[in-house]
């Protein structure tokens, strides 16, 4: 099962910038605009509007927008505006873990795209279908849509997605165990986003390598990183990243034998968590690490009572 910091990678990707690696939803809200656009293809780009806005809230009902904009495109015989559409039911997909029926839905969105040479839209689906691939643990062809998309995105000058490009291989090179690879890749994302000044990714990314510090034991390194991202995100307003913090820093304070400490993050998180629906993964996160610690403190007290 993914750590809480890996969970939280994902989860960023598909909240802060359109699910995965999305074209930026701002282009469907300047063709929403467009005067030049007939009323039917106006109404296509207006349900992905739609699904864009609910895929988080409510991605039962994204599903059925997207699919009524996707049915609509088709019959337009309009092959950009189905790919888009396909596009979106990808995501929606692979959010709700149905990935081979997402791979045929990116599949045929590159088809079309590439045929139309709507040539901004494939590096972030090629980083998607590498993302299912990751997913399912096929980590050399992951890789090999990843870097296929990170060439992309460095003629295109596209900074943004290099970054989550190379935070998506650090996350398989530490699955894969390779910790020095990991932070390599890490890195190379926190510069780019540092230097757009992108705090919310830089947070992320902080995160990222926390974990990486705690599996390689560098547990010091780990914490006071993880309260830089915390420092972020809590003035960001982002609950979702301030509860992965908290897990992280219990996890590395419990392994530092320091119980009361990782106690008390995790009682902040789960009184964070716990209210939210949304954040039901890091709530259970939240719960398994608190019967280590309290297994763990079990332990002390009998040691000490002997």
């Amino acid at each position: 099962m993914l750590n809480s910091g890996v969970r939280f990678f994902f989860v960023m990707n598909i909240k802060f910038f359109g699910n995965l690696f999305c074209v930026l939803i701002l282009t469907l809200i300047v063709i929403n605009q467009a005067n030049a656009f007939d009323t039917d293809t106006l109404r296509v780009s207006q349900l992905l509007l739609k699904v864009a806005d609910l895929r988080q809230k409510n991605p039962d009902s994204a599903m059925v927008y997207v699919d009524e904009a996707y049915q609509l495109a088709e019959s337009l015989n309009d092959e950009e505006w189905i790919g888009r559409s396909l596009y979106f039911k990808g995501i929606l997909q692979f959010v709700g873990g149905h990935y081979p029926e997402s791979l045929s839905s990116y599949q045929r969105a590159l088809d079309l795209f590439t045929k139309k040479k709507l040539q901004t839209r494939i590096p972030p689906l090629l980083a998607n279908i590498g993302m299912i691939y990751s997913r399912t643990g096929d980590y050399e062809t992951a890789v090999n849509y990843y870097l296929q998309a990170l060439k992309l995105a460095e003629g295109m000058s596209d900074q943004q997605l290099q970054g989550k490009i190379y935070n998506s291989l650090g996350i398989i090179s530490k699955q894969q165990s390779n910790y020095k690879e990991a932070i390599q890749y890490y890195n190379k994302a926190f510069a780019l986003f540092k230097a757009m000044n992108n705090q919310l990714e830089v947070a992320g990314t902080y995160t990222n390598l926390s974990n990486v510090y705690i599996k390689s034991g560098r547990l010091d390194s780990s914490i006071l990183i993880n309260k830089k991202a915390l420092s972020i995100f809590d003035s960001l307003g982002n609950q979702r990243g301030k509860v992965t913090c908290y897990n992280n820093l219990a996890e590395a304070y419990r392994l530092l034998n320091d119980n009361p400490s990782a106690l008390t993050y995790l009682t902040m998180s789960l009184k964070v968590s716990s209210s939210q629906k949304a954040l039901r993964s890091n709530y259970i996160i939240a719960q398994t690490e608190l019967g280590n610690v309290q297994v763990a403190m079990g332990i002390y007290r009998k040691q000490n009572a002997i």
